[in-house]
């Protein structure tokens, strides 16, 4: 039995953005209302496979909380990709990503950095512009992300998307490489080969 390939995403952002929920609900399909803020760093496995390549997510809750900035650069080493969370009823939460990202580009410059905003269940009436799809958008391209999107954890709204999207952008980036997606290629270009020379072949006669 083929052993996986272990992937390390980091997920980090101010406290109560919503990062421990983000990873009961991908991986276990739980939410609980009641968790305190994670102290350190923690982590949960999720085992998928991509094009016939087994993938063993490990995916880091990274703490938010001030005190814990030079323990969290440790965990963001060796990271393949990353999550940068934000509460979207605290615009506060969105400018402190800034700072996040550049920490996670210091140590890991290659990697697909996504910024999501998290609690869309909570907005009420007209949104602020902060809150608009439009704003995320425009702010995400302004200083470098890969990708953005808003999100409910607790509805489970957009959870499976992000970390499908967030894989599809690491192989894109050549950061975790898919070995049977290699091996059908050579095997079509190969086949396409023997398929001219026969052609070729043919007309000779």
């Amino acid at each position: 039995m083929d052993e996986p390939q272990v992937v390390k995403i980091i997920v980090v952002g101010e406290s109560y953005a919503g990062k421990t929920s983000l990873l009961q609900q991908y991986c276990f399909n739980e939410f609980d209302h009641n968790h305190s803020a994670t102290i350190g760093c923690d982590f949960t496995l999720k085992w998928i496979t991509k094009n016939g390549t087994k993938l063993k997510l490990q995916i880091w809750d990274v703490a938010g909380q001030e005190r814990f900035q030079n323990l969290s650069k440790m965990f963001i080493r060796q990271a393949k990709g990353c999550l940068i969370m934000c509460d979207i009823t605290n615009k506060k939460s969105l400018e402190a990503a800034l700072s996040w990202r550049n920490v996670v580009k210091d140590i890991a410059d290659e990697v697909p950095i996504f910024l999501i905003q998290n609690k869309t269940d909570l907005l009420q009436g007209e949104r602020e512009e902060y809150q608009t799809e439009e704003y995320l958008n425009q702010f995400a391209q302004q200083h470098n992300f890969t990708r953005s999107y808003q999100i409910s954890v607790k509805l489970n709204d957009k959870v499976d998307l992000i970390f499908y999207e967030l894989v599809e952008s690491m192989i894109e980036k050549g950061v975790i490489k898919l070995e049977d997606s290699i091996i059908k290629s050579s095997f079509v270009i190969k086949n396409d080969n023997n398929d001219r020379n026969k052609a070729k072949k043919k007309e000779c006669c």
